[in-house]
């Protein structure tokens, strides 16, 4: 909700910057909401899309150990908003629990605030031994921070194409202290749709329903195919066998054809 971009300073008191603050309004708008909402009611079902690439890598494995922990436990949650995480930077958003913290880091139309050319991913072990730089990279920075607690996890949000291209370098780069995930915002939308399923009280309805509709104005809702008004009959789509045996000539003229003449087509 515009009121939370608003208090931490992040939208001007006139209005006259919030189109270029449209990520943290966007974040204000649904994080504050659900702030607001008991987190068994949709914490898991949206928070379970969360996808850890390169699953394989030890700072990966950790995440999922502690992501199915986290998945399994309810539990009531403090969110805080646009926290200061010391000479690191400012997160977007700071999601803890018991023996579980989330940083997340919100984009919705631009990139990365900060980034280099630290590559760290060497495949010779010996050159694997040396220290590794440390890149000023966003995610990476926080990542210094928030991997000094080994319950810690960065989930990048963001739109699918956008975020996967950010995580999938940073991880390929080996600039992460900390695990990484990617939570699309099109992920976000179909775990609201899910929560919407299982609501009962009016009110709570009636903010999911707001918070589907703004995600959908956004460009940010999932594609579900579309509509079948009827049946479709397999049978009377099939392609006719006989035509397989079929033989078609086109005839092809034989003028040489010069790159620097002038044609005119006839039919």
């Amino acid at each position: 909700m515009p009121v939370i971009a608003e208090i931490y300073g992040k939208l001007s008191r006139t209005g006259s910057n919030m189109h270029d603050r449209l990520e943290d309004q966007l974040t204000g708008d649904v994080f504050g909401s659900l702030r607001y909402v008991r987190s068994q009611l949709w914490f898991e079902k949206i928070f379970s899309k969360t996808k850890f690439l390169d699953a394989d890598s030890p700072l990966q494995k950790r995440a999922l150990e502690i992501w199915q922990r986290a998945m399994q436990s309810p539990f009531s949650l403090d969110i805080r908003f646009w926290e200061r995480l010391s000479d690191h930077g400012e997160i977007d958003l700071l999601i803890e629990g018991p023996n579980l913290t989330i940083g997340c880091e919100i984009k919705y139309i631009s990139g990365l605030s900060s980034d280099d050319s630290v590559d760290n991913h060497i495949p010779d072990e010996a050159a694997m031994e040396r220290e590794k730089l440390e890149s000023v990279n966003q995610l990476a920075r926080y990542g210094r921070y928030l991997g000094k607690d080994s319950n810690s996890v960065l989930i990048l949000i963001a739109p699918a194409d956008l975020g996967t291209a950010i995580v999938f370098d940073a991880l390929q780069r080996g600039i992460m202290r900390a695990p990484l995930g990617l939570l699309t915002w099109q992920a976000v939308y179909k775990g609201i749709v899910e929560v919407q399923s299982n609501i009962s009280n009016p009110n709570e309805a009636v903010l999911f329903e707001d918070l589907r509709l703004l995600l959908s104005h956004r460009g940010l809702s999932t594609f579900e195919g579309w509509p079948m008004q009827h049946r479709v009959s397999l049978d009377y789509y099939q392609y006719p066998q006989n035509l397989c045996n079929t033989t078609v000539t086109f005839p092809w003229p034989e003028q040489t054809v010069w790159g620097s003449t002038q044609y005119e087509f006839k039919h």
